[in-house]
């Protein structure tokens, strides 16, 4: 009897609504919406903040290309994971690992690279603050591009929402981390780990709770 009730109450929505459905653009051109979004940031960041003191020694081309790549990672990763929330379109869970783990090592290959061309460090006295601004901001930034995620996958199904949700809450943490970069004169391994690796691990978080919860409703 509830199965039948429920029945009836969806054909009762379907029949009040009988309108042409539009079919949506490909994932790849929904998720373009993050390059607008990212360019719109870096400018606001440097506007605000300043371009980093080093950036001539790093090389304007080299770090360009640097968070270029990180940024395009990202965009991977979410593309991939809106496109999971599609019914009959999902792609495999070992893909999305891969991806994720692809989009670390570029975070980790860019701090080496930068940290060899500029060991920039933290006064040890103003550690913990400058630590705390840049994981404040970096936080920021990822969750940005994690709502976009949020919203361009809330009317979407998936068998597997809290992983869905880390893996893109990873992939808005990597951007919004990218970003910041371009202004962070601070290179050593200890700050970048703890203020924005953290950052990005904690949207990460946020991006899994968040998704499983709205995949239980």
């Amino acid at each position: 009897m509830e199965e039948d009730a429920v029945l009836k109450k969806i054909k009762s929505q379907i029949q009040g609504d009988l309108e042409p459905v539009h079919a949506l653009p490909p994932v790849w051109k929904r998720v373009l919406l993050l390059f607008p979004i990212w360019i719109v940031l870096i400018a606001l960041v440097l506007a605000v903040f300043g371009l980093r003191p080093d950036y001539d020694v790093v090389g304007p081309w080299l770090l360009w290309s640097l968070l270029l790549v990180q940024f395009l990672a990202a965009y991977l990763i979410i593309a991939f994971g809106v496109r999971s929330t599609i019914p009959g379109s999902a792609v495999p869970v070992p893909l999305l690992i891969i991806f994720t783990f692809i989009g670390l090592a570029t975070h980790l290959i860019l701090t080496e690279t930068v940290f060899r061309l500029s060991p920039t460090l933290v006064e040890s006295e103003r550690e913990f603050l400058v630590s705390c601004v840049c994981f404040s901001i970096t936080l920021f930034l990822g969750l940005i591009p994690l709502a976009l995620f949020l919203l361009l996958s809330s009317k979407g199904l998936t068998s597997h929402p809290a992983l869905l949700g880390l893996v893109c809450g990873l992939g808005s943490g990597l951007s919004g981390e990218a970003v910041w970069r371009m202004h962070c004169p601070y290179n050593s391994w200890d700050h970048i780990l703890t203020a924005h690796s953290g950052a990005i691990v904690a949207v990460a978080i946020l991006g899994c709770i968040i998704r499983k919860k709205a995949g239980r409703r």
